[in-house]
């Protein structure tokens, strides 16, 4: 589920009505899982400045932001260090 920052609605006969991402989205949600992909290894920061930059070049930034939060969300995350933490 998304945060309601990140939903987007429109505002209809005295109500609220989602906006849900379609077919014509395929390509940005591609382009954010690819950033996800081509980022396995890498920090986290070198993720979220790429993301930033993808969220500037698209026309709906929060749409990008609710798909990352969705990878994000399911994502395993790792602490890589010269010491074993056990």
């Amino acid at each position: 589920m998304l945060t309601k920052n990140l939903l987007r609605v429109s505002r209809r006969g005295g109500g609220y009505s989602p906006q849900f991402a379609d077919d014509s989205q395929e390509e940005l949600a591609a382009r954010v899982l690819g950033c996800y992909q081509g980022h396995v290894g890498e920090p986290r920061e070198r993720l979220q400045e790429a993301l930033t930059e993808l969220e500037r070049e698209s026309d709906d930034f929060k749409l990008v932001r609710g798909f990352a939060k969705l990878l994000d969300r399911d994502a395993a995350w790792e602490v890589q260090s010269p010491v074993d933490p056990g």
